[in-house]
């Protein structure tokens, strides 16, 4: 054990590879606490946020963050005078390759993950990307592309540095392997999370990271593997979101008001407004699935396709109402 005063409280230090970052650093619980309050107070900030809300605020605090996970653990190496060692171009140009296919890998157990999950909680929101409606029609929209980039490049690497260069290394000197993967996984899970699904998945992810980087005995392959999956995520929002600009569009906006989702907004033109909806009024049921809020109104319009006839009912002061329409294709307009 050291004399130095700075890690005299430090356990001796653990086989983490010959590649990792900080080889001789070992972490303290002050270290672990300081570092996630911001984040923690950050997220749990963000759920009192409206979704429109967290969109326009996704990049600065997406950039404050990754500088947070990037700067904390480094900073904290330097002051206890702490050798940081970079893998060799070999190991990255290695484990990269080796990411590929693991990933794929992954990806099934997310899969299994998923078709469970719904299976055992049918109810839970499956619009996890908030994401998707901001990039329709909004390719060229410099903010989306920043934000994309940073998601793709520096925040994998301050979050695998973070997580599993951090927290799961501080969590395995108190607890059991596992327990450790588990734990350090659920935690990224709570802070990956835009409904419960959602959370569900970003824990299996972490914790998938986690394993690798305990295989691999290196940060780099649970940040190529985190590359990759961002990338994937990116490259599926803006295909989505390309599907829905040429898809069926009904011409609307509203809000969950208890009853099913009231109109707040109809576009003059669109389909709603030449059927005779009004704002204020309560949609219901669309065919014969019960709609909710517009969430639910928004899953119900995209099963269908451009020119389809649908049938709605809807609430009009207390008066039940039907109507038949044609949905039409969004406009540029209406992006």
């Amino acid at each position: 054990m050291s004399d130095d005063p700075l890690i005299a409280d430090a356990v001796e230090p653990q086989d983490c590879g010959s590649v990792a970052l900080f080889p001789e650093l070992n972490w303290r619980a002050s270290d672990i606490v300081i570092g996630i309050v911001p984040i923690v107070a950050a997220r749990l900030a963000g759920g009192l946020l409206a979704v429109e809300t967290l969109r326009q605020v996704a990049l600065p605090v997406t950039i404050i963050g990754t500088v947070w996970m990037w700067l904390y653990p480094a900073s904290i190496a330097k002051i206890r005078g702490t050798r940081f060692r970079l893998p060799s171009a070999r190991v990255c140009i290695t484990e990269s390759l080796i990411a590929v296919p693991t990933l794929f890998l992954i990806w099934m157990g997310l899969g299994a993950v998923l078709g469970v999950t719904l299976l055992l909680f049918p109810a839970l929101d499956k619009n996890t990307n908030p994401f998707v409606e901001p990039a329709v029609g909004n390719s060229g929209n410099p903010y989306l592309w920043g934000f994309m980039l940073i998601a793709c490049t520096a925040a994998p690497f301050g979050e695998e540095l973070f997580f599993r260069g951090m927290v799961y290394r501080w969590l395995k000197q108190h607890v059991d392997l596992r327990s450790a993967i588990l734990l350090q996984g659920i935690f990224c899970g709570f802070i990956h999370t835009y409904g419960v699904l959602h959370s569900v998945l970003a824990s299996f992810l972490g914790i998938s990271f986690a394993i690798v980087y305990e295989l691999r005995k290196t940060i780099v392959t649970p940040v190529s593997l985190h590359v990759l999956q961002n990338t994937a995520a990116l490259i599926g929002t803006l295909v989505m979101a390309q599907a829905i600009a040429n898809g069926p569009f009904l011409g609307v906006y509203g809000e969950a008001n208890g009853r099913g989702c009231q109109l707040t907004q109809v576009q003059p033109g669109g389909s709603a407004d030449q059927a005779g909806l009004r704002v204020g009024d309560i949609i219901v049921v669309v065919d014969d699935q019960q709609i909710t809020d517009f969430a639910t109104l928004k899953t119900a319009i995209r099963e269908h396709r451009v020119g389809d006839t649908i049938n709605v009912q809807f609430s009009r002061d207390d008066k039940v109402h039907h109507i038949t329409l044609q949905l039409q294709r969004r406009s540029p307009s209406d992006n």
